[in-house]
């Protein structure tokens, strides 16, 4: 897996494995984000990137849904993201 780090005004997103977004995910954590492979999170203005994973659903039917709706093509995977807030001296 690729390491990437990408930031806009507000926050940093951080690329992180399946496996480790899962874990957060079921521990309860609300800073995880998906994005389809060929997007970048936090770059297009007036689009979605990516999406904010909500707890409350089973990961797998969630990520089923989310490859479904905003994975477009055979080459198209989900990333998942790691998203903090970026400090003001940053």
């Amino acid at each position: 897996m690729h390491q990437y780090r990408f930031t806009d005004e507000k926050h940093t997103y951080t690329r992180i494995s399946k496996i480790k977004a899962r874990g957060f995910y079921y521990q309860g954590s609300t800073n995880i984000a998906a994005c389809p492979s060929k997007l970048r999170p936090g770059l297009a203005k007036g689009y979605p990137s990516h999406v904010m994973l909500k707890t409350g659903e089973d990961f797998d039917k969630l990520l089923n849904s989310f490859e479904y709706y905003n994975c477009n093509t055979a080459s198209e995977y989900p990333m998942f993201y790691l998203v903090n807030e970026r400090k003001a001296d940053q």
